[in-house]
């Protein structure tokens, strides 16, 4: 599997998560990114590496709960935004420039 093709598979898994609970907020820019990674626009992958790691509005920033108009249960809550920190968390990674994933501390 090559790089694009793991972050591809990322942000397929990061969709179905948001798409399974109704989310109305990442959605739709989020397959906007996708479909330019399909098609080999490699420039959406910087836009990626800050919904990874930006603030407000970011994926990062995203927690799925019925108050946000979420369909999520209480139990369901906090492992779905854990397993969608795990997937956020993954994705930052992916986005790294290859000389930064690279370095070894």
């Amino acid at each position: 599997m090559t790089n694009r093709d793991a972050l591809q598979a990322t942000v397929a898994e990061i969709l179905e998560l948001l798409i399974a609970h109704d989310d109305t907020y990442v959605v739709d820019r989020l397959q906007a990114y996708q479909l330019k990674l399909q098609a080999g626009d490699e420039s959406v992958i910087s836009t990626l590496r800050y919904e990874a790691n930006g603030g407000m509005g970011s994926l990062r920033d995203r927690y799925l709960c019925a108050g946000n108009g979420d369909r999520i249960t209480q139990e369901e809550q906090e492992a779905v935004n854990t397993r969608l920190g795990s997937l956020v968390e993954r994705l930052a990674q992916q986005t790294l420039p290859a000389s930064s994933s690279d370095v070894r501390a």
